[in-house]
């Protein structure tokens, strides 16, 4: 402290205060003497901003060209007339169906989601025959998987009623040729509707469809028509069942594919699809149509022995009528 004021003399200045200045390296204050303070540290740098990517050009996808949805309108069971459903589209009632018996209510008009049994004759403008399909070994098919004017035009057709359908090329085979018909052709279809097995969603289920051929597992309520009485018949399993759709009655076979686990469909089914000519005495007398009510509990997707799914061919329908050979 003597020699910083001594210095400070003899340059003509003032002393510095006490404690201002720094102590020599090495020097360590006395008891009770406050140690002097360090300069603080300078300020550590700021972090550099991270970099961000540049963001990838947005990726422009086509918009996919949706096919003309294909209107059905509302039908009568039958109306006298030529009647033009748009597009090129005309058709002709040309037999009513049966009046109902007493009590009963009109047969009922099918709709898209139906399967129909039919006997039609397929023609050009010019008259030439294409195909004919008669009663003896008719048509069975779903009313949607037609050619997009025959289903157009039989839907709200009834059982027993005839219609006549004028197809144009761009609802037929548009500008292809198939087999005998010529691009761009006109075709004429006249149908007699034999029967239908009606289907009616009352809940979809979730998850995958189930496809053609598999073995299902379901809860199932065979009710007679017209007396609704509720049966048990030997050839579906007592709840829950297990059935293989290859090997079940007609109705199950073509009536569960598609649906979906844990949905309920009821079938209103002719007798052609259920239990046939004979019946099965005595729970189902012959030639009784039913109704089935259907919940669809799971289903086992049939399979090669590496793993990979059998691809099983849309369910084919094979008709007999009574008297013919079995």
């Amino acid at each position: 402290m003597l020699t910083a004021i001594v210095v400070a003399l003899a340059a003509n200045v003032a002393p510095p205060p006490p404690g201002s200045e720094s102590p020599p390296p090495g020097f360590i204050s006395p008891p009770g003497v406050p140690q002097p303070k360090a300069p603080p540290p300078p300020p550590a740098p700021a972090p550099a901003p991270a970099k961000t990517p540049p963001l990838p050009a947005p990726v422009v996808v086509p918009p996919v060209p949706q096919p003309k949805p294909l209107v059905i309108p509302k039908l009568e069971p039958f109306q006298p007339g030529p009647r033009e459903l748009g597009d090129g589209l005309v058709v002709e009632d040309l037999v009513p169906p049966p009046a109902p018996e007493a009590g009963q209510p009109p047969l009922r008009p099918i709709g898209l989601a139906d399967f129909i049994i039919a006997a039609h004759t397929v023609k050009m403008a010019d008259g030439t025959l294409v195909e004919e399909v008669t009663r003896q070994a008719p048509l069975a098919k779903f009313v949607a998987r037609l050619m997009p004017g025959y289903t157009k035009g039989i839907v709200g057709l009834a059982p027993g009623g005839k219609r006549r359908i004028t197809i144009p090329p761009n609802l037929g085979y548009g500008d292809k040729a198939v087999k005998k018909v010529p691009a761009s052709s006109t075709l004429t279809i006249e149908v007699e509707l034999l029967g239908a097995m009606y289907v009616d969603d009352t809940l979809e289920g979730t998850g995958p469809a189930c496809p053609a051929g598999s073995s299902v597992v379901v809860n199932t309520i065979v009710t007679l028509l017209p007396s609704e009485r509720v049966v048990l018949p030997l050839k579906i399993p007592a709840n829950p069942a297990t059935l293989n759709l290859g090997k079940t009655i007609d109705a199950l076979r073509i009536g569960i594919p598609g649906m979906k686990v844990g949905g309920k469909r009821t079938l209103t089914v002719p007798w052609e699809l259920a239990f046939g000519d004979a019946g099965e005495p005595p729970t189902v007398p012959p030639r009784t149509d039913v109704m089935i009510d259907i919940e669809l509990l799971g289903f086992k997707v049939p399979t090669l022995p590496n793993g990979r799914p059998i691809k099983v061919e849309e369910p084919k329908v094979k008709l007999k009528e009574s008297g013919d050979p079995k």
